[in-house]
């Protein structure tokens, strides 16, 4: 170990409540640096605390600061964790559509309407689509009972947000063969961990949307039918905000993704290091209600 390392302060471990299914996974991997560092170990549950996050430069749901370092994000284990922190940053722009995600194609790839469904806290099959978006975030290695165990602190986490902000997660799921194959979650805006200017009350906020592995690229299809759910279900349509990269996947993207599927720019949280794919650009996009035209349900839209 670089002895640099050594007495670099304490090890905070980032989480946005219950978001990422492997949370408590990657808390331990977290403890787990910090015993090889000889530092102290805490915690910060950053829901609805953009205040406190934006010093510290975190965007995503999970990640690890070390002060001096750059914020390291999940899933990563301590050893890979350690070694990133003795590799130190890159110097380089990450690639376009690096990360292990292309730049997605837009209407060639929408799949049949029927296909789409968003469920809701209170919906009989909401369980069911918060353990399907839980299969395909994680690997197949875990057996059902772990899965279940995550989807179930993700269903108490959404209670949480629904009792304090007022509005209701959802999720959008597209099925294939039966399966769940992708998925978009919205969370109340005032339940993120970014600065969102602007947002209103009633405002959404996208904390994942994400296709499984051997799926085709159903992204930009389920932003929209996730837009128009959202539209649907309220007098009032509200916007759908996210954080994009410019170039990677995270926490969202690239930025292309969103475009396509009728978002604007809003403003720029700077550049990050995401280690090892270098550096990118972070930009807050934002879907306005009145992207619906009225009478147009897009895909997954109900009343």
């Amino acid at each position: 170990m670089d002895s640099g390392l050594r007495g670099c302060g304490g090890v905070t471990y980032l989480h946005l409540g219950d978001q990422r299914p492997y949370s408590r996974w990657f808390s331990e991997q977290a403890r787990g640096l910090a015993r090889e560092l000889g530092a102290e170990f805490a915690e910060a549950d950053i829901t609805g605390r953009p205040d406190f996050t934006a010093p510290l430069g975190a965007y995503l749901s999970t990640q690890v600061h070390v002060p001096g370092y750059p914020l390291l994000g999940a899933p990563r284990s301590t050893a890979t964790l350690l070694s990133l922190l003795e590799e130190g940053l890159p110097e380089h722009d990450a690639l376009q559509g690096g990360g292990g995600t292309d730049v997605p194609s837009t209407e060639s790839s929408t799949p049949s309407h029927g296909i789409f469904h968003t469920a809701r806290p209170g919906d009989r099959d909401w369980l069911e689509a918060v353990s399907g978006s839980v299969r395909v975030c994680l690997s197949e290695s875990l057996d059902n009972q772990q899965r279940q165990a995550m989807a179930e602190a993700k269903v108490r986490w959404f209670r949480v947000l629904a009792g304090r902000y007022g509005c209701a997660p959802a999720i959008t799921v597209v099925r294939s063969a039966g399966e769940v194959a992708g998925f978009a979650e919205l969370i109340p805006a005032a339940a993120a961990h970014v600065s969102l200017p602007g947002a209103a009350p009633r405002d959404r906020f996208l904390t994942c949307v994400h296709a499984a592995p051997d799926a085709a690229d159903l992204r930009s299809a389920l932003l929209r039918a996730a837009l128009g759910s959202a539209c649907a279900a309220q007098a009032l349509a509200p916007a759908i905000w996210a954080v994009s990269g410019r170039r990677l996947p995270y926490p969202n993207g690239p930025l292309p993704l969103f475009l396509a599927a009728g978002f604007e720019v809003v403003a720029g949280l700077g550049r990050r290091c995401h280690a090892p794919d270098g550096w990118d650009d972070l930009l807050p996009v934002r879907s306005a209600g009145h992207a619906v035209k009225a009478g147009h349900r897009l895909p997954g839209s109900r009343g």
